[in-house]
């Protein structure tokens, strides 16, 4: 965290104050990871992780070594989106009586934690000068160890106060949930691994007021909308012609060209 800007506080306000996201903005479907790197360090950063597939990541980390272990939260994202991530909230969950944290830090230009993060049940805020767009994006860093050789994991949670949340760069920033948030195991428990997938095709769904979402077919007939097709749009809306009168007017058309 080397730089701090208005645009910095202005995302990490708009996280803090909104409550409740409204239609699903580019940074839904998303997830918050943990993974741990195959290197041996000695001192942690954030480009110290070389992951490009989020099915790939390691989860599970042994009980205590004579080295403390790395590990990092990462924002990952299904093939088919596109992210313009300028901040999230979360917290932390773990058995501190038998994992201990040697230091930590954030990935952001900026952060704003609880009083007593990192403990267990805190949370924190951070976020950037400018949109994060790929795929598999660093948030944050621990460096720590289970000391007794129990089976116990490291869990990301939503911030006590804030939620899960991923803010985009609009003005003021959208807000989507986190709903997948995994976990580090020690020893025998093998962690957790939400990575998202790809929601597929989605098209216009008129209903009968006339209004249109842009759904897939499921989520549009289990609505009791009308799916216009694949890769239909909302903008015109398509929902006052009906598809009957529609295709026959584009045949029509076609006889005159």
């Amino acid at each position: 965290m080397t730089r701090f800007s208005v645009t910095a506080l202005f995302g990490l306000a708009a996280l803090c104050v909104s409550s409740s996201p409204g239609q699903a903005g580019p940074n839904s479907n998303g997830a918050l990871i943990l993974a741990t790197p195959d290197v041996v360090f000695c001192q942690a950063d954030c480009g110290m992780i070389d992951l490009s597939n989020c099915e790939d990541a390691v989860t599970n980390l042994p009980g205590y070594t004579p080295d403390a272990d790395l590990w990092f939260v990462m924002a990952a994202f299904a093939s088919d989106a596109s992210p313009r991530v300028t901040g999230v909230t979360f917290g932390v969950d773990f058995d501190a009586s038998t994992v201990f944290l040697a230091d930590f830090a954030a990935c952001g230009d900026f952060e704003l934690a609880d009083g007593n993060w990192p403990e267990p049940g805190s949370g924190t805020a951070v976020t950037w000068n400018e949109p994060q767009f790929d795929l598999l994006n660093t948030v944050y860093w621990f460096v720590g160890y289970e000391y007794y050789g129990n089976d116990t994991a490291f869990d990301l949670i939503a911030h006590p106060g804030q939620g899960a949340s991923f803010a985009d760069d609009s003005v003021p920033a959208e807000l989507d949930p986190i709903e997948l948030l995994g976990s580090l195991g020690f020893n025998d428990d093998p962690g957790s691994l939400p990575c998202p997938q790809p929601l597929g095709a989605t098209g216009a769904c008129c209903f009968s007021d006339g209004s249109c979402q842009t759904l897939d077919e499921t989520e549009c007939s289990g609505g009791g909308g009308e799916y216009r097709g694949d890769d239909t749009s909302c903008d015109p809306n398509p929902c006052g012609i009906s598809p009957t009168f529609e295709s026959s007017w584009g045949e029509v058309k076609a006889l005159y060209r």
